[in-house]
């Protein structure tokens, strides 16, 4: 049985009013019978073992409200030097963000999320284009924030093996993400 919900999770699943265990990983949930996993995102799955084709499965979810989150889609970028001398970074190195969330890391480097690379530096060596950035860009949607709340957030350069010196981006970023979806 496939369960989706709307800002809500599963706090029981029975089956024919009998209470079902609930797995705590796709993994457990795969091998097992009679059972039920939130998986996430809004989705449950539950499933029992073979019944008599003469007896009615009826599955019953008892739902619990979950808090709204949404997404925002961060830009280090070297038009605005965000670390130094922008996006620049040496082989080993990445541009990450970390935040005064957890879900961004407590403002911990050892917790910060790590950027994609966007625009490479041989784009900009090449000038493909005048309009272009000067500066390699790192961006990266992050999801699970939480919605309608300020917040603080700043770049950082980093070995990505966790050695060396952080280079923390000057000045402070703000922003409050919207009340839910994606918050720009």
């Amino acid at each position: 049985m496939l369960g989706e919900t709307d800002r809500a999770k599963a706090t029981k699943v029975t089956l024919n009013r009998v209470a079902l265990p609930q797995l705590t990983s796709q993994n457990a949930f795969d091998k097992a019978e009679n059972v039920w996993f939130n998986v996430g995102n809004n989705l449950i799955l539950a499933k029992s073992s073979s019944l008599n084709v003469n007896t009615t499965k009826t599955f019953t979810f008892d739902l619990a409200p979950v808090a709204a989150t949404t997404s925002v889609h961060f830009v280090c970028d070297g038009l605005r030097p965000a670390v130094g001398d922008g996006g620049f970074t040496s082989p080993g190195e990445s541009i990450y963000i970390t935040g005064n969330l957890p879900a961004l890391g407590e403002r911990n480097p050892a917790k910060a999320i790590k950027l994609d690379p966007n625009v490479f530096y041989q784009y900009i060596i090449d000038k493909r284009s005048e309009a272009g950035p000067t500066a390699p860009v790192w961006t990266s949607v992050i999801s699970g924030l939480p919605s309608n709340t300020a917040f603080e957030w700043k770049c950082l350069r980093c070995r990505e093996n966790g050695t060396a010196t952080v280079t923390w981006q000057s000045g402070v970023n703000k922003f409050r993400t919207s009340e839910s979806g994606y918050a720009g």
